[in-house]
């Protein structure tokens, strides 16, 4: 009787130590990582983020915005047409593909990839020469 408590002790210990060190080492609770010169703290458990501001730990919080109202300003100050009759971007693709025929046998998913890289290169680009001194 003596000889399985004891047994069950050591076992016992054993174990808590183990996990210990499984819990320290292996499978850390908080991920701490820079972001854009931003220290972040992620809780896998949870999956609640802080970021480190003014000496403390600022919770990070999920925030439900309408973005219609600045999708609509940023097409005015970009000056992109509205238009109502193709407002789903499949209606947009539809029109496109039906405007260029060669775009016919591309995805859409690559189609918008391809609009993004060229679209910002282009902004890029036009800022870059707008605020330089070359003529």
């Amino acid at each position: 009787m003596i000889r399985t408590r004891t047994h069950f002790g050591i076992g016992l210990f054993i174990g808590i130590a183990v996990t210990a060190l499984f819990f320290q080492f292996f499978a850390p609770r908080y991920d701490v990582v820079e972001s854009d010169k931003m220290l972040i703290k992620h809780d896998k458990w949870s999956g609640t983020s802080w970021r480190y501001e003014g000496d403390k730990w600022e919770k990070i919080t999920d925030s439900t915005r309408d973005w219609k109202p600045v999708d609509r300003a940023l097409m005015k100050a970009l000056n992109i047409p509205d238009k109502s009759d193709t407002s789903s971007p499949d209606g947009q693709m539809a029109s496109l593909k039906k405007k260029y025929p060669e775009l016919e046998n591309i995805s859409n998913e690559d189609i918008m990839e391809r609009i993004k890289y060229i679209y910002a290169r282009k902004i890029m680009v036009d800022l870059y020469f707008s605020k330089a001194d070359v003529k």
